[in-house]
Protein backbone atom coordinates (compact mmCIF):
# COMPACT_ATOMS: atom_id res chain seq x y z
CA UNK A 1 0.00 0.00 0.00
CA UNK A 2 2.96 2.45 0.54
CA UNK A 3 4.03 1.78 -2.47
CA UNK A 4 1.06 2.84 -4.20
CA UNK A 5 0.90 6.11 -2.05
CA UNK A 6 4.58 6.53 -2.82
CA UNK A 7 4.11 6.36 -6.80
CA UNK A 8 1.12 8.14 -6.65
CA UNK A 9 2.81 10.99 -4.90
CA UNK A 10 5.58 10.95 -7.40
CA UNK A 11 3.25 11.03 -10.53
CA UNK A 12 1.59 14.56 -8.88
CA UNK A 13 5.04 15.73 -8.12
CA UNK A 14 5.92 15.02 -11.68
CA UNK A 15 2.64 16.34 -12.97
CA UNK A 16 2.16 19.61 -11.20
CA UNK A 17 5.91 20.36 -12.20
CA UNK A 18 5.23 19.42 -15.82
CA UNK A 19 2.44 21.50 -15.89
CA UNK A 20 4.34 24.80 -14.12
CA UNK A 21 7.46 24.34 -16.93
CA UNK A 22 4.70 24.34 -19.90
CA UNK A 23 2.66 26.96 -18.19
CA UNK A 24 2.13 30.13 -20.63
CA UNK A 25 0.82 33.25 -19.32
CA UNK A 26 -0.16 36.41 -21.00
CA UNK A 27 1.55 38.35 -18.27
CA UNK A 28 4.62 38.01 -19.31
CA UNK A 29 3.73 39.75 -22.31
CA UNK A 30 5.38 43.15 -22.52
CA UNK A 31 5.50 46.26 -24.57
CA UNK A 32 9.33 46.59 -25.15
CA UNK A 33 9.47 48.73 -27.31
CA UNK A 34 8.03 51.77 -29.35
CA UNK A 35 9.04 53.74 -32.17
CA UNK A 36 6.91 56.54 -33.77
CA UNK A 37 8.51 57.72 -36.89
CA UNK A 38 10.64 55.27 -38.56
CA UNK A 39 13.31 55.86 -41.90
CA UNK A 40 15.74 53.38 -41.11
CA UNK A 41 14.26 50.90 -39.22
CA UNK A 42 12.11 47.85 -39.70
CA UNK A 43 10.42 47.63 -43.18
CA UNK A 44 7.09 45.15 -43.41
CA UNK A 45 6.27 42.55 -45.58
CA UNK A 46 5.04 45.26 -48.48
CA UNK A 47 8.20 47.20 -48.17
CA UNK A 48 7.02 50.15 -45.86
CA UNK A 49 8.27 51.71 -43.12
CA UNK A 50 6.12 52.90 -40.29
CA UNK A 51 5.78 53.45 -37.06
CA UNK A 52 6.24 49.79 -34.62
CA UNK A 53 6.16 48.77 -31.32
CA UNK A 54 7.41 45.82 -30.10
CA UNK A 55 5.83 43.28 -27.58
CA UNK A 56 8.34 41.04 -25.35
CA UNK A 57 7.49 37.48 -23.70
CA UNK A 58 9.74 38.13 -20.33
CA UNK A 59 8.76 34.85 -19.72
CA UNK A 60 10.68 31.71 -19.59
CA UNK A 61 8.24 29.57 -21.76
CA UNK A 62 6.37 30.23 -24.99
CA UNK A 63 3.06 32.65 -24.72
CA UNK A 64 0.47 33.26 -27.29
CA UNK A 65 -0.34 36.59 -27.65
CA UNK A 66 -3.17 35.59 -29.86
CA UNK A 67 -6.75 37.67 -28.32
CA UNK A 68 -5.14 39.75 -26.97
CA UNK A 69 -5.93 43.37 -27.46
CA UNK A 70 -3.69 46.17 -28.52
CA UNK A 71 -4.92 50.14 -28.68
CA UNK A 72 -3.73 53.67 -28.82
CA UNK A 73 -7.09 54.61 -26.66
CA UNK A 74 -7.50 53.73 -23.28
CA UNK A 75 -11.13 53.96 -23.85
CA UNK A 76 -11.29 51.75 -26.38
CA UNK A 77 -9.48 48.70 -24.84
CA UNK A 78 -10.57 46.26 -27.66
CA UNK A 79 -9.26 48.21 -30.52
CA UNK A 80 -7.24 45.86 -32.24
CA UNK A 81 -7.85 41.91 -31.53
CA UNK A 82 -4.63 40.28 -31.98
CA UNK A 83 -6.15 37.40 -34.15
CA UNK A 84 -6.46 33.57 -32.61
CA UNK A 85 -4.32 30.87 -34.39
CA UNK A 86 -1.67 32.59 -36.36
CA UNK A 87 0.90 30.69 -35.67
CA UNK A 88 2.80 34.46 -35.46
CA UNK A 89 1.19 35.01 -32.63
CA UNK A 90 3.21 32.46 -30.52
CA UNK A 91 6.56 33.86 -28.56
CA UNK A 92 9.15 31.70 -28.00
CA UNK A 93 10.24 32.66 -24.22
CA UNK A 94 12.34 36.07 -23.76
CA UNK A 95 11.38 36.65 -27.51
CA UNK A 96 9.59 39.83 -29.02
CA UNK A 97 7.00 40.17 -31.78
CA UNK A 98 6.96 43.50 -34.05
CA UNK A 99 3.18 45.28 -34.54
CA UNK A 100 3.07 47.88 -37.00
CA UNK A 101 0.99 50.78 -35.96
CA UNK A 102 -0.05 51.60 -39.87
CA UNK A 103 -3.54 51.42 -39.67
CA UNK A 104 -3.70 48.60 -42.61
CA UNK A 105 -4.94 45.61 -40.35
CA UNK A 106 -6.19 44.14 -43.32
CA UNK A 107 -2.26 43.26 -44.12
CA UNK A 108 -2.59 40.71 -41.68
CA UNK A 109 -1.89 39.79 -37.96
CA UNK A 110 0.97 41.88 -37.25
CA UNK A 111 -0.51 45.63 -38.91
CA UNK A 112 -2.44 47.02 -36.23
CA UNK A 113 -5.44 49.40 -37.44
CA UNK A 114 -4.55 52.41 -35.80
CA UNK A 115 -1.37 54.64 -36.15
CA UNK A 116 1.45 56.35 -33.61
CA UNK A 117 2.73 59.03 -34.06
CA UNK A 118 3.42 62.63 -32.39
CA UNK A 119 -0.07 63.05 -32.00
CA UNK A 120 -1.16 59.36 -30.91
CA UNK A 121 1.69 58.23 -28.95
CA UNK A 122 -0.22 56.19 -26.23
CA UNK A 123 -0.02 51.90 -26.49
CA UNK A 124 -1.26 49.32 -24.28
CA UNK A 125 -1.93 45.70 -24.20
CA UNK A 126 -5.01 44.19 -22.79
CA UNK A 127 -5.68 40.56 -21.42
CA UNK A 128 -8.33 38.76 -24.03
CA UNK A 129 -11.16 39.98 -21.39
CA UNK A 130 -10.37 43.40 -23.29
CA UNK A 131 -10.74 44.96 -19.55
CA UNK A 132 -7.90 43.70 -18.00
CA UNK A 133 -4.61 46.02 -18.40
CA UNK A 134 -1.28 44.07 -19.16
CA UNK A 135 1.00 46.96 -20.11
CA UNK A 136 0.60 50.48 -21.27
CA UNK A 137 3.28 53.43 -22.04
CA UNK A 138 2.97 56.97 -23.49
CA UNK A 139 5.79 57.53 -25.60
CA UNK A 140 7.45 61.04 -25.58
CA UNK A 141 7.50 63.08 -28.92
CA UNK A 142 10.48 61.37 -30.58
CA UNK A 143 12.75 62.48 -33.14
CA UNK A 144 13.10 60.30 -36.35
CA UNK A 145 14.75 56.64 -35.84
CA UNK A 146 14.45 56.36 -32.26
CA UNK A 147 13.15 54.27 -29.97
CA UNK A 148 11.38 54.89 -26.41
CA UNK A 149 12.52 51.50 -24.73
CA UNK A 150 12.87 49.56 -21.49
CA UNK A 151 16.40 49.84 -20.08
CA UNK A 152 16.59 46.03 -19.56
CA UNK A 153 14.65 43.79 -22.01
CA UNK A 154 11.01 43.89 -20.17
CA UNK A 155 12.08 45.58 -17.69
CA UNK A 156 13.05 49.05 -15.98
CA UNK A 157 12.62 52.46 -16.92
CA UNK A 158 12.08 53.64 -20.28
CA UNK A 159 14.76 55.72 -22.11
CA UNK A 160 15.27 57.16 -25.48
CA UNK A 161 18.18 55.64 -27.54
Amino acid sequence: MRKIISLFALAGIILIGKNNCSAQNITDLRINEVMLKNNTSYVDNYGRRSAWVEIMNTGYNSVNAGSCFLTNDINNPRKYRIPYGDPVTNISKRQFLIFYADATSQHGTLHLNFLLDSTNRFIALFSPDGRTLIDSVTVPNLATDFVYSRESDGTGEWIVT
